[in-house]
């Protein structure tokens, strides 16, 4: 059945759950960019897709929240299930009708509405925007609270996201209070002396029919079919449009074979994860799961693995995830989720230690520890092939005596060495896994604040003790300086070099301020002694601690870095 359906009308279904989401589908991923650039499309009229219902009449299916907070005042029977569209819709649902919408922001989940705003003096012809309406990971910190950089001046767009540069300008006005006025009401705001004013009512008018008169294809799949049947249409449909990640088409599947899966196994073990400061989400728990079950790591082999089996082996996945988390927390220093480089790192870590029964040796976890650290610092799973090499580590796990020392070979073959060189850290940031292993080898190394005596953690508890990257020569001073020799782009990378962040909690951070190391290193070696700074690999030799030494400051501290390092996994084996 084909129709079309106004916004407002979806909106309504929606918000009443009239229209509910099927356990197969994903959550809300949306950023704000996206819900403006869709908005954007709508206003102009450009096609933005059709809405895919199944019609039901039975409650017996499964099925998820939505993200958006539902009108208990109006609430209705459900009489459809949402099958592609939900990310669109609730977009439109927080955009238009101010509907909060419910997301993670780091490792918490908060509600609030998509501040999107109006542009009543766009130009005629407005350049284009970075059309880019798209998947994206789900586990990024903040889906909503994001602030994009401009690539484009804002006053050439029609429509962007809530910032400073906008939000007390008059020509710029949230859509979600155009939409709640009418438009007399709206235009209300505008000066009618104003030479733009009959322009800025008839977009005032245009932004309206968006809700009333912009209809959407609706296609309706009769309730005669199957939950089977509806998932595998759910698939072909989002696999030709390659809107949905393979992780997502696997829960699908799964869901149709498992029914109450998502909601009684998968997500309250997310959460539990959550609660201990890791994000590992329904598409890591599968592949997890399938390796657990056969040995490998592809999503497609899920319909070649019996439900039973699946089910079977979901309690022995939960324990090696557990294991995993436990081993990353408590020996190899990893405390959140911004420091594993990649997810599919747990893996082998939960399969070896299942394979052993979760006994291992001394040995083992040296050994152990010693491949997390070269695959994390050379990109075993973040550069390029990454199923690949996961199946090769697997493979290593599952059929061999000596699984560690294979996988620590397949690192090797792939890097080509596991020493670190100083040339390796040269415009390495705190986005690298190099930085990773800075922070490791002065965990390593007891490593301590200069001021309240705590060991460096990152989970430290309080705002007051909360460890930040420090600059040990402050911006402030060193980029006017590096200014005066290289350009922009140069020292900002030179100022943000892994040679010249350390770690320290929030209130000595805030103390020690701008000072230059000349002015507050020998302090914090008069009251702490020289460990204090050698635990941090900061050099010893005063001479080095003044502006125009910098560039020999970040040499000798990349090596001494890079020594640590190096140290350290020769400790391990």
């Amino acid at each position: 059945m084909d129709s079309e359906w106004p916004i407002q009308e979806l909106i309504d279904l929606y918000a009443s759950e009239a229209i509910r989401l099927p356990e197969m589908q994903r959550g809300y991923v949306w950023r704000k960019k996206q819900a403006r650039d869709l908005l954007d499309s709508i206003y102009k009229g450009y096609p933005s897709g059709s809405i895919l219902l199944w019609e039901i009449d039975e409650t017996s299916y499964e099925t998820r929240d939505a993200a958006i907070k539902i009108d208990e005042k109006s609430k209705q029977q459900v009489r459809y299930l949402l099958l592609d569209g939900q990310q669109r819709l609730t977009s439109l649902a927080s955009m238009i009708n101010g509907i909060p919408v419910e997301v993670k922001v780091g490792h918490r989940t908060k509600a609030e509405h998509i501040d999107v705003y109006f542009n009543l003096n766009h130009p005629d012809s407005t350049s284009s925007f970075e059309e880019n309406i798209e998947d994206i990971d789900d586990d990024d910190d903040d889906l909503i609270d994001y602030e994009e950089k401009d690539v484009v001046d804002p006053e050439k767009l029609v429509f962007h996201q809530k910032s400073k540069k906008i939000e007390n300008k008059k020509n710029w006005i949230p859509v979600t209070e155009l939409f709640h006025s009418t438009v007399s009401e709206a235009v209300r705001k505008i000066n009618k002396d104003d030479e733009n004013y009959d322009k800025f009512l008839d977009r005032i008018s245009d932004l309206h029919k968006v809700k009333d008169s912009y209809e959407y294809p609706i296609q309706i799949i009769p309730k005669t079919k199957n939950y089977m049947e509806v998932t595998e249409i759910f698939v072909r449909v989002n696999s030709s449009g390659a809107r949905l990640r393979a992780s997502d088409l696997a829960l699908a599947q799964i869901t149709s074979r498992w029914p109450g899966s998502l909601k009684n196994e998968f997500l309250p073990f997310r959460k539990a994860c959550d609660d201990v400061n890791f994000v590992v989400n329904e598409g890591d728990m599968i592949k997890f799961l399938i390796a657990i079950s056969v040995g490998k790591n592809k999503f497609e082999l899920i319909n070649k693995i019996p439900t039973q089996k699946l089910k079977e082996n979901w309690p022995k996945t939960q324990k090696a995830i557990q294991y995993s988390l436990n081993f990353l927390k408590q020996n190899a220093y990893i405390e959140t989720k911004e420091f594993l480089a990649a997810k599919f790192l747990l893996i082998p870590i939960g399969c070896f230690a299942k394979k052993v029964d979760y006994s291992l040796t001394d040995k083992m976890q040296k050994n152990l520890l010693r491949w997390f650290y070269a695959a994390t610092m050379w990109g075993r799973y973040s550069r390029g092939a990454t199923e690949t090499a996961l199946d090769e580590d697997l493979n290593a796990i599952y059929k061999n005596d000596d699984s560690i020392e294979q996988m620590i070979k397949n690192v090797l073959k792939a890097s080509g060495r596991l020493e670190v060189k100083e040339s390796d850290l040269q415009g390495v940031n705190v986005r690298n896994p190099f930085f990773v292993m800075s922070y490791v080898s002065a965990k390593t190394n007891h490593a301590k604040d200069w001021k309240t005596g705590l060991e460096i953690s990152v989970q430290s508890f309080g705002k007051a003790f909360k460890n930040e990257y420090d600059h040990i020569f402050p911006q402030a001073k060193l980029q006017p300086f590096l200014e005066k020799k290289y350009d922009k782009s140069k020292t900002k990378s030179m100022v943000n070099d892994i040679g010249n962040i350390c770690f320290l909690q929030k209130v000595p951070n805030i103390k020690k301020s701008d000072k230059l190391p000349e002015e507050y290193l020998p302090g914090v070696v008069e009251n702490w002694g020289e460990e204090a700074l050698s635990a941090q690999n900061i050099t010893l030799d005063k001479s080095l601690w003044s502006l125009d030494m910098y560039e020999k400051f970040l040499e000798d501290r990349r090596q001494k870095i890079a020594g640590a390092i190096n140290n350290l996994m020769n400790s391990l084996g």
